[in-house]
């Protein structure tokens, strides 16, 4: 299946970014596509949402309901798709303190069902674009948290 990988250097902490990331019923707000997101079940370090996604691809729009397994550890969040026509898809992010905030490494594996294949290169071109907006989106809100709080 496809992989994208990449990395990306915020001007933020790790611990910073994780905290909004790890707000999951909130990321409603850094995805437009993301209608809503529930938490199902919340363990130490694991926790499992349902997610409802909608989309428009050449004038048809699709809804799509998922549930998603998150593992938060440390430095690293590791998500995988456990039901819906994405699931197995996988998100691996790493946060390495860096010079100047944070360096993101990103590893994606994406799983279509066979149903929505034509929709594989959308989802690929755009997950790439999203996730590095979504991270700077969360950049600006704590710098202008700090500049409030300063």
């Amino acid at each position: 299946m496809p992989e994208i990988k990449f990395n990306v250097n915020i001007p933020s902490s790790p611990i910073e970014i994780i905290k909004i990331i790890s707000d999951f019923e909130n990321l409603t707000q850094f995805f437009n596509y993301l209608e809503y997101v529930k938490i199902i079940e919340k363990n130490d370090n694991e926790t499992i949402t349902e997610e409802k996604v909608s989309f428009a691809f050449h004038s048809m729009t699709y809804e799509i309901i998922q549930q998603t397994k998150i593992i938060v550890k440390n430095d690293n969040i590791n998500s995988e798709i456990i039901s819906g026509p994405l699931q197995g898809t996988t998100l691996e992010m790493i946060f390495e303190e860096s010079e100047i905030g944070t360096n993101v490494h990103v590893n994606v594996n994406l799983k279509v069902a066979l149903k929505f294949k034509i929709l594989l290169p959308l989802v690929k071109n755009r997950a790439k674009m999203s996730i590095i907006a979504v991270l700077y989106k969360m950049h600006t809100i704590i710098s202008e948290s700090a500049e409030v709080n300063n």
